[in-house]
Parts: structure tokens; C-alpha cells; sequence
């Protein structure tokens, strides 16, 4: 059932505007062409509108056929009904997946030995001289 428009008439602009009355929205103008139709689309997408009973379909289980458990459930061709787990495993069970094999391991190649050097002090750093700026002529 849809809630009742709420329509506001405004004297000083001659105009009622008709908006929904569970959230306030304005939808446009009484009397104006496809307002019902705004009023209806707005309704099934209404954030204050009252939660709707789920649709129950004719046929389905409340429980999984194949595994017996409690979860949402999935129409599978066939008409049978599975919930996520079972129709996983059936999807996967009709691919023929090839055999995955792991790589034989690599032989271990040497590593080159790093030639050691001895550490010396470390090299002294000079401080540079600061560039020459000649002085301006006036």
C-alpha cells in the first residue's frame, strides 16, 4: 500500500506542491502531467518507507536439499534449489580443471664469492671554496 501524498498549498506563488508524506520529498506540482507515476517510483525507493515482507516463492525450501543447511538459496537450472556452497561445488565439478603440478625445484647454483677488501678510513672532504661574487658598481 502506498502512503498518502502530502500536498502544500503556497498562496504566495498560487502553486501546491505534492511531495511523499513519510520523507518529505517533493515530487512536483499538484495537478501536473505523471505525478502519480513519480509518486510510485519514489515510494519503492523511499528511505523512510516501512520494510515489506520478503516475497515468498512457491516451491522453495527452507533448508538446502544437498547439504541440509540453513542458508540463503539459489535456483539451479533444473528448477532444483542450492544454497552458495553446492552450487560452488557443482560448478566446479563440471570443469575439467587440468592437474596443476608444481615446477621440479631448481638446482641450487653456486653463488660468486664477493672479493673482501679491507675497510679504510673513510677519504677526508674538503671544503669548497665559495664562489667569487663581484661587488654591484654603483
Amino acid at each position: 500500500m502506498r502512503p498518502p501524498a502530502a500536498v502544500v498549498a503556497i498562496p504566495s506563488l498560487g502553486v501546491a506542491l505534492v511531495g511523499c508524506s513519510a520523507c518529505r520529498c517533493v515530487l512536483g506540482t499538484a495537478g501536473a502531467a505523471g505525478l502519480d507515476e513519480r509518486l510510485a517510483a519514489h515510494t519503492t525507493q523511499c528511505p523512510n518507507r516501512p520494510p515489506q515482507p520478503a516475497p515468498t516463492r512457491p516451491g522453495r525450501p527452507e533448508v538446502c536439499p544437498r547439504c541440509g543447511c540453513e542458508a540463503e538459496l539459489s535456483a539451479c537450472l533444473g528448477g532444483a534449489w542450492r544454497c552458495g556452497d553446492c552450487l560452488a561445488e557443482a560448478l566446479l565439478d563440471d570443469l575439467d580443471l587440468p592437474v596443476v603440478l608444481t615446477p621440479a625445484p631448481l638446482a641450487r647454483i653456486p653463488r660468486r664469492r664477493r672479493r673482501r677488501r679491507p675497510v679504510g678510513p673513510a677519504p677526508a672532504v674538503t671544503p669548497r671554496p665559495a664562489p667569487h661574487i663581484p661587488e654591484a658598481p654603483w
